[in-house]
């Protein structure tokens, strides 16, 4: 059993540094900035009202080496929620966002992974795949739901987006990309009502974020004008 998991472990590792690699000799897009911020761009979300703007220190946006981001909390009737996007123009930064499976026990939190539910009506045709915790500290409990964007593709796990962006810059495409984080309290809820709340959100919020990373050239089937 343990050379089975061993064996895992090293293709695992592999894959990661053949991907990284590959990404390393592609000639990459030189990025395009984006006509106006993230923040603007999410300002107005249909049913849904910001009620807090936070702002993060200058040294981790540099130790994230981020190119945008977004870190704000959503109010809808007694829901509240907060949304972090780390943003990111070009493939040679990925893997500059934390997974929270890595980094939240490091801040103390205990972890349960729940999951990976997937949202098919987000944008018609295009569904949002994300992985789900509940994380635990000093009597607090949260739901995380979090995902890894890759131009217009949703995936759970850091590796799947280097695999996806490594399409896109072998096709000299797009290659913006992004960390998604959703936390909500479960102080007063149960972890399935919890998960429709999330669900109701990213159907409310993500199209507008689709179609500020592709720009004017919506795919086809999205129904984004």
């Amino acid at each position: 059993m343990g050379q089975i998991n061993l064996l895992k472990i090293l293709i695992l590792v592999t894959m990661f540094v053949l991907t990284a690699f590959g990404l390393s000799l592609v000639k990459h897009v030189e990025p395009k900035p984006k006509d106006q911020k993230l923040v603007n761009a999410l300002s107005v979300i249909d049913g849904w009202h910001i009620s807090a703007d936070q702002r993060l220190d200058q040294k981790v946006i540099d130790a994230l080496e981020l190119d945008d981001y977004l870190f704000q909390t959503y109010n809808k009737g007694n829901d509240t929620l907060t949304l972090y996007i780390g943003y990111y123009l070009t493939a040679k930064k990925v893997g500059s966002a934390h997974d929270p499976m890595v980094c939240f026990p490091g801040q103390g939190w205990c972890l349960t992974k729940l999951g990976q539910p997937v949202i098919t009506e987000a944008v018609s045709g295009i569904p949002v795949t994300y992985s789900v915790m509940v994380a635990e500290r000093e009597g607090r409990k949260e739901l995380v739901a979090y995902w890894f964007q890759a131009v217009k593709k949703t995936l759970p796990d850091t590796f799947g987006q280097k695999v996806s962006l490594l399409r896109q810059r072998m096709a000299g495409s797009n290659e913006d990309n992004a960390f998604v984080r959703i936390t909500l309290s479960l102080d007063n809820r149960s972890k399935e009502d919890a998960v429709k709340i999330v669900d109701d959100f990213i159907r409310s919020f993500y199209p507008n974020f689709l179609n500020y990373i592709i720009g004017d050239q919506p795919p086809k089937g999205t129904g984004i004008k």
